[in-house]
Formats: C-alpha cells, sequence, structure tokens
C-alpha cells in the first residue's frame, strides 16, 4: 500500500537516501534541428485514399440524423466567468 508523504517526511527518507526518485533520461539518436517546419509537412494521400475517404463521410453524414439529440446537453452561464480574462493577451 502507497501513501504520499507530507513536505518533511519526505525530506528525511531523501536525507536517509530512501525516497524513490525518478530518473528522467532522454536519448536522442538523430541530431536536433534547427527548426521544424511547419508548412507543408503534411502526409500526402493518394487519390483513390480520398475518393474512399469522401464515400465513407458521405454515408456517415446520410445515416446520421442530428435533428434530436439523444442525450441533451444544457449550457450554464456564469458571471464570474465572464470576467475571465487570459492573463497572457495583457
Amino acid at each position: 500500500m502507497s501513501r504520499f508523504l507530507e513536505n518533511e517526511e519526505f525530506q528525511g527518507e531523501l536525507e536517509n537516501g530512501n525516497a524513490h526518485l525518478p530518473e528522467w533520461r532522454f536519448d536522442w539518436k538523430t541530431p536536433k534541428p534547427e527548426f521544424y517546419p511547419t508548412r507543408e509537412c503534411h502526409p500526402i494521400q493518394c487519390l483513390d485514399l480520398i475518393l474512399d475517404l469522401d464515400k465513407q463521410l458521405d454515408q456517415l453524414c446520410a445515416s446520421t440524423s442530428l435533428a434530436v439529440a439523444k442525450n441533451r446537453v444544457g449550457l450554464v452561464y456564469d458571471v464570474v466567468m465572464l470576467s475571465h480574462r487570459n492573463l497572457f493577451d495583457m
């Protein structure tokens, strides 16, 4: 059975050498690139795959009715959330 240690208990275990401290190690086989591409790096799909996926999506749209939800959802408005701001945008 495991339990969480309080800070003082953990410091005592650490000093006694009984604390388990995980080791984080990253082994890289390839050199780290100077920059990472963000454009034109998506996989290219063949025309057959595109047509097959389009056909599957058409069948899914035709067989799915979203007129009435099986489980209805309600939205709750909170005045406190209205004052929420992203601190990094200020």
